[in-house]
């Protein structure tokens, strides 16, 4: 059989391979709807343009390819297993009434086609106020800021991270027990300060597009309800070299973060590997949730854990002591929330900052958060609420606090 080449497209296997691969990524698994477990793909001037969404995100890619193919829909995750199978270096796909044939080498697949007209539309370009950012530093920024995104939303957190812009560029996320913040080098051009809060999905979806090393520049685009009256989240679109990622922005009022951040407290530098390895030795003897007790001084300080019925373990850091407060101060907090801040933290040096303990009720003390930091550049800072030790009032746990009792 002879194929009418104008609608023909030829396009390399390998390439084709990598977009589907980022393509069914977005695509559920189930659906009550068939056409959206389905790629539309089309082809025309040199291009080959994959699409996709969940009706609530949508990703559109276009590839390098030669020939011309009318609109179709197949189902995402066949195309994909059927191009992936073939060793040939390039790939045919071509049209046949309702059916999409796919010609790899010495195999042909007939795929059935789904309804075009009940694809959802997509957007094609980008609007809104542009942000520029470099990729590959946008997407490990965004690993970040995942770690500390709440799985629902409350007063106090927020199921998505915040973009914000404002004397600079930034993500900051929170799940009400610690927060962390990642600055980034961006261009806002002059459009002025804005907000949006961006959904985990995707979050996730520009991290599986983009290649950790990408160099190039992704361009955030910010488009705010036009209803005053009655606000939605603002269209947010997201523009990568060769893709288009388009959703709403997460519904919610994000917490007027930099109220949390500590600030005066008394500050203490360590080894970001040397205090991670002690925790990580201590943390599973503490890992049903009591938390480790942290004895933070001028030359060394030691990390504790006690179970009721088990024993204790017990860690010592190099700790240099900078000012700003006691060079004596006893905490606590969650050693899994203190391990998963110290992965993120780029550098080697960290600063941990913390108040002094405050008398509480019953003659005992109350722990103040903690902010940890790499030191000098502080790009990425986590705050992290402690946890309760139940120590007496003492001159050791409150320090400067401490006021001796008749």
């Amino acid at each position: 059989m002879t194929t009418d080449l104008s609608t023909c497209v030829m396009i390399e296997r390998k390439a084709l391979v990598k977009a589907l691969e980022r393509i069914v990524k977005l695509i559920p698994q189930r659906s009550l709807k068939p056409v959206l477990q389905g790629v539309r793909i089309e082809a025309s001037q040199g291009r080959l343009w994959l699409a996709a969404t969940d009706l609530e995100t949508s990703l559109l890619m276009h590839l390098g390819a030669d020939g011309e193919l009318a609109r179709c829909v197949v189902p995402a995750r066949e195309l994909l297993n059927r191009v992936k199978a073939s060793r040939a270096p390039f790939c045919e796909l071509h049209g046949d009434k309702n059916v999409l044939v796919v010609n790899g080498g010495g195999v042909e697949h007939r795929l059935n086609t789904l309804p075009v007209a009940e694809f959802p539309l997509i957007p094609q370009r980008a609007e809104g106020q542009v942000i520029c950012v470099s990729a590959g530093p946008f997407r490990e920024a965004l690993g970040t800021a995942l770690a500390g995104v709440a799985e629902t939303s409350t007063r106090y957190a927020i199921h998505g991270v915040l973009l914000e812009v404002a004397d600079g560029v930034r993500l900051v996320a929170t799940d009400g027990r610690r927060m962390v913040g990642v600055e980034l080098r961006g261009d806002a051009g002059e459009a002025g300060s804005c907000q949006a809060i961006l959904p985990p999905k995707l979050c996730k979806l520009v991290r599986q597009v983009v290649d950790k090393n990408d160099e190039s520049t992704l361009n955030l685009y910010v488009k705010a309800a036009v209803d005053t009256q009655d606000p939605e989240p603002p269209e947010l679109y997201l523009a990568g070299a060769g893709w288009l990622a388009h959703c709403r922005g997460a519904e919610g009022n994000f917490p007027m973060w930099r109220d949390i951040v500590p600030r005066g407290g008394s500050r203490f530098m360590v080894s970001r590997s040397e205090l991670l390895g002690v925790l990580r030795e201590i943390a599973p003897a503490g890992s049903g949730g009591r938390g480790v007790r942290l004895r933070l001084a001028g030359e060394s300080s030691t990390v504790t854990y006690r179970g009721p019925e088990t024993g204790e373990s017990t860690g010592r850091v190099r700790t240099r002591f900078m000012g700003g407060g006691d060079s004596l101060i006893v905490t606590g907090f969650n050693a899994a929330f203190v391990i998963e801040a110290l992965a993120t933290l780029p550098g080697d040096q960290v600063v941990i900052e913390v108040q002094q303990n405050k008398p509480s009720t019953h003659d005992s003390v109350s722990h103040l958060p903690a902010l940890l930091y790499d030191w000098p550049s502080r790009k990425v800072s986590w705050v992290i609420m402690p946890i309760s030790l139940g120590l007496p009032a003492s001159p050791e746990s409150l320090g400067s606090n401490y006021k001796a009792t008749a």
